[in-house]
């Protein structure tokens, strides 16, 4: 992953979406995410885990905390939207390239890139914040990109 998030060709690709219909883009975008997720074997990067610091609701926590009590102690909260994040960054969980606490871990990294979200168009800021951090939406950018027809 090379190009940034500000390279001409993604500023261009932002240009072209302002002009589409959202739905369109959806079945296009979706598609293209699918696809791109089935080729990636997250457990092999894992960059989300080393450097994101996803929110954690209290569902999330009260879940996890069946397995790992400790884990308010992991989290400050942030009182702008009340939700809890990791104090550090890795994450605590990521050990090997594997998260600890897979099955129990927060509805926002089950989530992640969040690329099968409907409304792309309106979310590309922040997908491509993630533009350097996930293969899968660096891929699904730059095949888009080209189904597009801004490359």
């Amino acid at each position: 992953m090379q190009k940034s998030k500000n390279h001409p060709e993604n500023l261009a690709l932002k240009e072209k979406l302002r002009a589409l219909k959202s739905a369109d883009i959806d079945t296009i975008a979706h598609a293209i995410a699918a696809e791109e997720t089935q080729k990636t074997d997250c457990t092999t990067c894992g960059k989300c885990c080393q450097t994101l610091q996803p929110p954690f609701t209290q569902k999330d926590i009260k879940r996890i905390e069946t397995e790992h009590t400790s884990i308010i102690e992991l989290l400050v909260l942030d009182p702008s939207n009340q939700q809890y994040y990791l104090k550090q960054s890795p994450c605590h969980f990521f050990h090997d390239n594997k998260c600890n606490i897979y099955n129990e871990r927060p509805q926002a990294c089950a989530d992640y890139p969040h690329l099968h979200q409907p409304h792309f168009k309106y979310r590309i800021n922040t997908t491509m914040d993630n533009y350097a951090v996930c293969p899968i939406v660096y891929y699904t950018i730059e095949r888009l990109k080209v189904a597009l027809g801004v490359c």
